[in-house]
Parts: C-alpha cells; sequence; structure tokens
C-alpha cells in the first residue's frame, strides 16, 4: 500500500506542476537564422534574380530611346563601275552624313518618359520580388516554429501519460485506481500520438519548402528560434493608417503607378505622330574616278539640307495606335483598382485575424491559469477521496489544451503581423537586410 501511495503522489506531483509555457520569440544560437535563411532564399530564387535582370534590360532601353536625341554620324564607301564602248569607268564614293532631327513634336521626348517609367516599374517589381520571397520563407519558419513548440507540448503530455501508465498496476492493485482508469490514460496517449503524427506530417511539408526555397539542409534540429522582431513589430490596428503606408511604400503599388505613366507616354507619342517631323542633314561626297573616267563626271559635292515629312495618310494605323494606348491606360487604372480593393480587403481580413488570435490568447491564458488551478483543487479533492483519478487526468488535459490555444494564437499574432510588414514593405527592414548584401542569383542551382 504505500508503495502504491508514493507512485500515485509522485505522479500528483507531477501534475500539480504548470509543464507549459507559451515561449517568447527570441534569438538563439543554430545553424540557421531566418534572416540567413532569408537572404539565401533572395539569392537561390530563379524570380528574384529575373526581375534583377529585368532592370538592367530597361535600363539599356531608356538608353536606347534617349539615343534619339543625338544626332547620326554615318560613313559610307561605295566602288562603282559604267561599261562604255572606249572604255571601263571606276569611281569610289566616300561619303560621310551628318543627320539631326530637330523637331517631332513629342514623340521622341515621350517615348524616353515612357521608358524611364517602364524602368522604374521594373525596379519596384524586382523590390515586389524580393519582399514575396522574404514572406514565403518567413511563413515557413513561422510554421516550423509553431509546429516544434505543439511537438513538445505533445512530447511532454505523452510523457507524463506515460509515467502514471507505468503506475497504474500497482495502483489498480491497491484499490485506488479501476481499469477504466487505465484504458483512459492509454487512450490519451494514442490519441496524442495521431496528433502528434499530423503536425509531424506539416512540419515536414514546411521544412521542403524552405530547403527548396534556399537550398539549405534545414532540419527541426538546426533552426534556429524566432527572432525578436515578432514580438518588438508594433502592429497597426487602425486600417486607414495601414493604408496610407500601403499607397506609400508598397513596390506593387509603385509599380502600377509608373505603368500608367507609360501608357499615358504612349497616348501622347501617338498624337505626336500626327504632326510633321523636321530633319537637318549635312553631308560630303568624296569621289576618287579612275584615269579613263571624266572627272566632271564624278565631282565631289558638299551637301547642307533641311526635310519637312508629313504623313498624309497610312491607313489609320495612328489612329488606330492611339486608341490601342487609351485602352491599355484605362487598364492600368483599373489595375490600380484592383490592387486598392484586394489591398483593403487583405488589411480587414489581417486586423481581423490579430483581433481575433489576440483575444483567443488572452482568453487562453485565463483559461491556463483556471486549469492549473483546478489540477490543484482536484489534487486536494483526490486525497479526501472526493476526485477520481480520471478526474485528475481531465484536468491535465484541459491545461494541455489550453496550451495549444496559446501557440496557435500566439503565432496567429505573428502570422497577422508578418502580412502586414509584407503589405508595407517593412519585412526586409525590420530583419535588418540591405539590398546592397544580397545577390541574386548567386546560389543558383545553374551557373
Amino acid at each position: 500500500m504505500k508503495m502504491s501511495m508514493a507512485a500515485l503522489l509522485t505522479g500528483i506531483s507531477l501534475l500539480s506542476v504548470p509543464a507549459f509555457s507559451a515561449m517568447p520569440a527570441g534569438n538563439s544560437v543554430g545553424a540557421y537564422p531566418l534572416t540567413v535563411l532569408v537572404k539565401h532564399a533572395l539569392e537561390a530564387q530563379p524570380s528574384v534574380a529575373i526581375a534583377s535582370m529585368e532592370i538592367e534590360r530597361r535600363h539599356q532601353e531608356t538608353a536606347m530611346s534617349k539615343a534619339s536625341l543625338y544626332p547620326t554620324l554615318d560613313a559610307t564607301s561605295e566602288a562603282s563601275q559604267k561599261n562604255k564602248e572606249e572604255s571601263e569607268e571606276r569611281n569610289i564614293e566616300n561619303k560621310i552624313t551628318l543627320a539631326y532631327r530637330i523637331a517631332d513634336f513629342g514623340v521622341r521626348s515621350n517615348n524616353i518618359h515612357k521608358a524611364q517609367s517602364i524602368e522604374e516599374s521594373s525596379a519596384s517589381d524586382f523590390l515586389q520580388s524580393m519582399n514575396d520571397t522574404a514572406k514565403s520563407t518567413t511563413d515557413a519558419f513561422l510554421k516550423i516554429e509553431k509546429l516544434k513548440k505543439i511537438m513538445a507540448s505533445i512530447d511532454e503530455e505523452k510523457l507524463f501519460y506515460k509515467k502514471m501508465l507505468s503506475d497504474f498496476s500497482e495502483l489498480i492493485n491497491s484499490g485506488v485506481a479501476m481499469q477504466s482508469d487505465l484504458r483512459k490514460v492509454q487512450a490519451s496517449i494514442d490519441a496524442l500520438s495521431t496528433q502528434e503524427l499530423a503536425y509531424r506530417d506539416q512540419a515536414d511539408a514546411e521544412l521542403a519548402r524552405i530547403r527548396n526555397m534556399t537550398g539549405d539542409a534545414v532540419t527541426l534540429e538546426n533552426i534556429s528560434r524566432l527572432p525578436e522582431v515578432f514580438d518588438h513589430y508594433h502592429f497597426i490596428t487602425e486600417k486607414e493608417n495601414v493604408m496610407k503606408k500601403v499607397m506609400s511604400e508598397n513596390p506593387t503599388w509603385k509599380s502600377l503607378q509608373k505603368s500608367t505613366e507609360a501608357a499615358y507616354s504612349d497616348i501622347n507619342a501617338a498624337k505626336s505622330a500626327n504632326y510633321p517631323t523636321i530633319d537637318a542633314n549635312v553631308s560630303y561626297s568624296d569621289n576618287s574616278p579612275s584615269s579613263d573616267a571624266n572627272r566632271d563626271d564624278y565631282p565631289d559635292e558638299f551637301r547642307v539640307g533641311v526635310k519637312v515629312g508629313l504623313n498624309i495618310f497610312n491607313g489609320f494605323k495612328n489612329q488606330a495606335e492611339e486608341r490601342k494606348f487609351a485602352a491599355r491606360y484605362g487598364q492600368t487604372k483599373l489595375e490600380a483598382d484592383d490592387f486598392i480593393i484586394q489591398s483593403r480587403n487583405n488589411i480587414d481580413v489581417s486586423l481581423s485575424k490579430y483581433r481575433s488570435n489576440k483575444e483567443a490568447l488572452d482568453i487562453a491564458k485565463r483559461s491556463y491559469e483556471n486549469a492549473r488551478k483546478l489540477t490543484e483543487l482536484y489534487k486536494e479533492e483526490f486525497t479526501l477521496g472526493q476526485k477520481s483519478l480520471l478526474d485528475l487526468i481531465s484536468s491535465r488535459n484541459e491545461l494541455f489544451q489550453a496550451n495549444i490555444t496559446m501557440i496557435e494564437s500566439t503565432y496567429g499574432i505573428y502570422q497577422s503581423k508578418l502580412d502586414q510588414m509584407s503589405q508595407t514593405a517593412v519585412l526586409l527592414k525590420n530583419l535588418q537586410l540591405q539590398h546592397e548584401v544580397i545577390q541574386p542569383g548567386s546560389r543558383s542551382l545553374v551557373k
């Protein structure tokens, strides 16, 4: 009897101590901290490297457009031969031509402005590509950290039940516990094992995602804890303030604005094509005829001229182009409207989830504390014979479930913060990743 009571008291003492707590985010030593994984993802993902190269391509297109502002200088050399009855006349003509477009009433300037707008749009697209990749990597990191904590709680709970199970044979023989209690404990262990399998499957999926994004051999053991930024970040709870930051900082919005400017420049360029063009031409020809040719037939020549060109009819091409660009301009305005609608919806969802998770966390904390106190009360009542061992086990399960809810709610809050940092384009800044240290494509699989 003494042995059975000793085993029972050991189990109750374990039961009376709160085994769980919602661990705050913080730095710890690990092979792969979040900042390193995000940097590696930015350098490994082809989408980021492609967006980076697009900036250079668009920059060169801008340079090509600006080239139309400069004069062109061409040199040609032509050899000719005339066959006559008496002889064959040969001549070599060397010619140099300087041409400059004096006026085109806005065609060149609008084309240059269009190219500059597209280049700036591509720069914003690059930033958005980096932002999306960083968010996806961080999202996987958050899920892995959450699942690690949940599985650690499950392991701790299983250890408790296994300890209780090992004591049950003596407890049943002494009459303190019943056979139904034994089966209840075993059923709890099986249920926890089933949950653990499901959570481990989710963790494996997220690990595979982060490995493919970074090229790193990330495991549950070598991934670092979540950085403190998610605890320190001040979540903006006013929708209009979030929207203002989106409209001023979000790269996609900036890209859409530049696309609209480019489309407007296309319209203006198409309209300018209806006006005349004025070109200045200066040329000098140096002829070197053969000895049997008449020198007067091949005089050296210097020409200066101004040419005015006006298209009278080209099958309504200019009008069709103008209408085409007007339609594109309308599309860009609608794309901006669609972005605003989607952003407002995303902000609403993020704010709603944040508030609900905050409330759920407060409730879970109260539930956790109540379950802890309930466990202590049940222990006292059990020693007086007023509660069964099954009642004590049930109170332990309430403590466990409250802890799981705390973990879920805490990481739900972190997820809302991640969404907002991504929407307002401050994620990389908060992770202390400067654009200068990122080398897109440096970890590419194909060199």
